[in-house]
């Protein structure tokens, strides 16, 4: 499930930078102005309206994954704001995704992959 939600965070980042960052760079070539940043993110602004909301809510939901995933393992999701730093942000992903879970319940809830029992009469 962890490899799922990243890769449909990483799609959705995709569809919408990609159209436009292709589209802005066709532009500076037709005009021949160099890359000036703060006229890319008017552009980006201007051309695709949710930009900023995916800016937002992509690293937040990507926190989030890390968080629960880390909490699977037994250890606290305050360490998932590892991503915000620089390199460990890069490796933590395959770390935390490659990590086996605690088998059995841990202080953070049941086991992630295990199914609620019957009541026994």
């Amino acid at each position: 499930m962890y490899w799922l939600a990243w890769g449909f965070m990483l799609s959705i980042v995709t569809v919408f930078w990609f159209p436009t960052l292709s589209a802005y760079q066709a532009e500076l070539m037709a005009s021949g102005q160099p890359f000036d940043p703060v006229h890319f993110f008017q552009y980006l602004g201007e051309h695709l309206p949710l930009f900023l909301p995916t800016q937002i809510l992509v690293p937040f939901i990507m926190l989030m994954l890390n968080a629960k995933r880390l909490q699977d393992r037994g250890v606290s999701g305050l360490f998932a704001l590892g991503i915000f730093v620089p390199f460990l942000g890069e490796l933590m992903p395959f770390v935390v995704g490659f990590l086996r879970s605690t088998p059995g319940p841990n202080k953070y809830g049941p086991y992630p992959n295990s199914r609620p029992m019957p009541r026994k009469k």
